[in-house]
């Protein structure tokens, strides 16, 4: 019975348990199956490196560059800046026209009258500009807009310092009465503009503002001419 026992212990560490020759040949051979993962993964990653830093054809250059050239056309496109206008001289000349015994009014007055007379000029300018831009497609459409919102704040002024200035004597009311005149001309030929750029469509004058343009060179004709005495005679 002995005998069997161990016979069997024996047998059975020959079969199962590994000898020393075996677990020498394990650690210098790793299984096979491990390594195939590994390979597997080393492979997908070499080709998508490889894939990367292949060199786009000449159909994916092209469709790649097209749409930044078209984006950076649109994004530089830009206004004509307005000038910036001298409206200085005007106000000197306007002051010569004056009689001598306007020029002598109370300094309030007087102070009042440059400014409008200013701001009058600043408008004027701004608004001629912006005609003559509208003649041909302005590059950039928004910005032309927001050119003409702040030349229609300006007439906006004009405006109220007109309607608020009261008591001149006679030849400065004769100048704020001819700018009050211009100013509405001018605002109505703003206001098409900016109909036509809202509704999309071409920049253009209305007929009644195209034939009411002549008359801002009539109405503006005595406070360009050179200084001298003037009669002026109220209706």
């Amino acid at each position: 019975m002995a005998r069997f026992i161990t016979y069997h212990l024996a047998a059975t560490a020959a079969a199962g348990a590994p000898t020393k020759a075996g677990l020498a040949a394990g650690a210098a051979s790793p299984p096979k199956r491990w390594l195939r993962p590994l390979a597997g993964l080393l492979l997908a990653t070499s080709s998508l490196v490889l894939w990367q830093c292949q060199p786009a054809t000449p159909t994916e250059q092209s469709a790649a560059s097209a749409t930044p050239a078209d984006s950076l056309k649109l994004e530089t496109a830009e206004a004509t800046p307005i000038p910036k206008f001298d409206t200085e001289s005007p106000i000197l000349r306007q002051l010569a026209l004056l009689p001598a015994a306007e020029r002598n009014i109370a300094p309030a007055s007087m102070r009042r009258y440059q400014l409008l007379t200013r701001r009058f000029w600043l408008a004027h300018y701004s608004t001629d500009f912006l005609l003559k831009e509208a003649k041909t497609p302005p590059a950039n459409l928004p910005v032309f807009a927001q050119q003409m919102a702040l030349t229609q704040g300006h007439w906006r002024v004009v405006r109220e310092g007109i309607d608020q200035t009261k008591g001149l004597p006679p030849t400065m009311a004769d100048h704020l009465q001819r700018m009050q005149q211009v100013q509405e001309i001018q605002r109505a030929a703003l206001g098409d503009l900016q109909a036509d750029v809202t509704n999309q469509r071409p920049l253009a004058l209305d007929a009644a503002t195209l034939a009411a343009q002549p008359q801002v060179a009539k109405l503006l004709a005595p406070l360009r001419r050179k200084p001298g005495p003037i009669r002026v005679q109220l209706h």
